[in-house]
């Protein structure tokens, strides 16, 4: 979609002095048949969209969505899910400290029957579940001055840092090795933090300070999209938690995990004019620690949204590389045939919605008009 500004009036094709800007690579197709792959229509994936919006993208790709509700079609009729193996259970990873993967997993981690993840808010990637491990953006900190070595810096993320948690210490002199580089939390405060002791003699010096995740919530859990998503405890067996963010949250120090995240389409369930369904993008319960588990141990597991916006693209190995960016659109409800602009060809593309080839580039029924 572009925007053309007009600050005195737009002049083709009438002059319109009143006109102010365009918008144009946007344009609706009420009543319009077009291919949507979905688990309804099974061989026959030609459906009726009441109001159908057609979008033409800089990235050259013409994106289709449902002009009613103002969400993308979805290309992939599946929900988002957990990846598993061939028995339908979460495959569920443990990596050593040392990056090496372990003959068995250790301790039990996320509960797999737990893992819930929320159509439409999760997103493709890995989840990772640290146990006490640095915690992000609190790594490699300046010390301060005198007898407040652990300061705030400006723009960390002072509030994930509990008490309980490790305060390691890194210092110039090699002595500060093993227990003498380690402090505990004792408490946060705005700007700065309270530890168990002072620096201890072996690591002055003090060059810089990291705070790893301890106490009640040894565990911090990193998405690689989402990156932080917040911290966790060991499970407890008589603790409940909630997959809906309308129900009582889970306590967090009983080993429930919500994410809330955002919404970046619409469930297939969401009803037009009705609020979306209040679930958590991610939610989980944690197992009972195991005692061997090492430091920086991690569990992992990965997230698929199954959300693919559906779109088609012109295959410019056959039509020429003019026909990779699309232009203005139009619809004829009449012929039910789709007409997208391409400047860099001077053509118009003639598309026949309902038998596009989804996500992929096209070279059957289309005609070029130049």
């Amino acid at each position: 979609m572009t925007f053309v500004p007009a600050l005195v009036g737009l002049g083709a094709p009438h002059w319109k002095d009143r006109a102010r800007a365009a918008l144009t690579g946007l344009s609706l197709a009420p009543s319009a048949a077009i291919n949507i792959p979905t688990a309804s229509t099974g061989l026959n994936p030609v459906v009726t969209e009441p109001m159908l919006g057609i979008l033409s993208a800089s990235n050259g790709l013409v994106y289709f969505f449902d002009a009613e509700s103002l969400v993308f079609l979805d290309a992939d009729p599946a929900t988002a899910t957990v990846v598993d193996d061939a028995t339908g259970n979460p495959v569920l990873s443990y990596t050593l400290p040392d990056g090496g993967l372990p003959s068995i997993i250790v301790g039990t981690g996320p509960v797999p029957a737990t893992i819930k993840v929320a159509d439409g808010a999760a997103n493709n990637q890995t989840i990772t579940i640290t146990y006490q491990g640095v915690l992000p953006g609190l790594s490699g900190l300046p010390p301060g001055s005198g007898a407040a070595p652990f300061v705030k810096p400006a723009g960390t993320a002072w509030a994930e840092a509990e008490t309980g948690d490790f305060i390691e210490l890194a210092s110039s002199n090699p002595a500060c090795t093993g227990a003498a580089a380690e402090l505990s939390v004792l408490s946060v405060g705005p700007n700065d933090l309270t530890a168990n002791a002072t620096v201890p003699a072996e690591c002055e010096p003090l060059t810089s300070f990291s705070i790893r995740a301890g106490g009640v919530q040894p565990f911090m859990v990193l998405g690689t999209l989402d990156g932080y998503m917040g911290r966790v405890a060991p499970g407890s067996p008589s603790a409940t938690c909630s997959n809906l963010k309308s129900d009582p949250p889970g306590d967090p120090s009983a080993g429930c995990f919500q994410f809330t995240g955002t919404y970046y389409a619409h469930p297939p369930s969401t009803t037009i004019g009705q609020p979306v369904p209040l679930q958590y993008a991610l939610a989980f319960q944690m197992g009972a620690l195991d005692l061997s588990m090492a430091r920086d141990g991690a569990y992992s597991f990965s997230v698929l949204s199954h959300f693919s916006p559906l779109y088609l693209s012109v295959d410019a190995t056959r039509f020429g590389t003019g026909y990779q960016l699309p232009g203005p659109s139009a619809f004829d409800y009449n012929l039910q045939r789709a007409y997208v602009s391409f400047p860099g060809a001077n053509a118009i593309m003639e598309i026949a919605l309902d038998q596009l080839a989804p996500n992929q580039a096209n070279y059957l029924n289309l005609q070029p008009y130049r």
